[in-house]
């Protein structure tokens, strides 16, 4: 197995992010909520996955390498991980984007800007990097 499955989850995670209004205008509010839900579905199987499968072939990797990579990339997506669950939490509840655009838009770029860095790094270094040096179980 190699890194296909994941890097089909960041295609379908782009989409998902690109589907998202940036600026909530007069009938986008309600498109929102379901979307945000749909991403956060999304990104836990993800998240899932590589913490079963890609992270414990790494860490087990004969390269230490491959293992500080795995480690530093590891960390690291635990607190997006924190900061995108704060984020859906506050933002899935009912009425919430229409009562706040702003405050909605603002979170929104943030989080926008950071999980697209973090899978521009993961589809760049990660997955290059596994697909290259690493036998993932099948």
């Amino acid at each position: 197995m190699n890194t296909a499955v994941y890097r089909e989850h960041h295609r379908a995670l782009r989409d998902l992010v690109a589907r998202i209004p940036s600026g909530i205008v007069p009938g986008t509010a309600e498109l929102v909520r379901p979307l945000l839900i749909k991403l956060s579905d999304v990104l836990t199987t993800h998240l899932k996955l590589e913490e079963e499968h890609l992270y414990p072939a790494m860490l087990a990797d004969v390269d230490p390498g491959v293992r500080a990579r795995a480690e530093d990339f590891q960390a690291e997506m635990g607190g997006l991980a924190e900061a995108f669950g704060r984020f859906v939490e506050r933002w899935t509840v009912p009425h919430a984007v229409s009562s706040d655009p702003a405050a909605f838009s603002r979170d929104w770029a943030g989080i926008r800007s950071a999980l697209a860095g973090r899978m521009d790094r993961e589809d760049r270094d990660l997955y290059a990097l596994v697909d290259s040096q690493v036998d993932l179980p099948a």
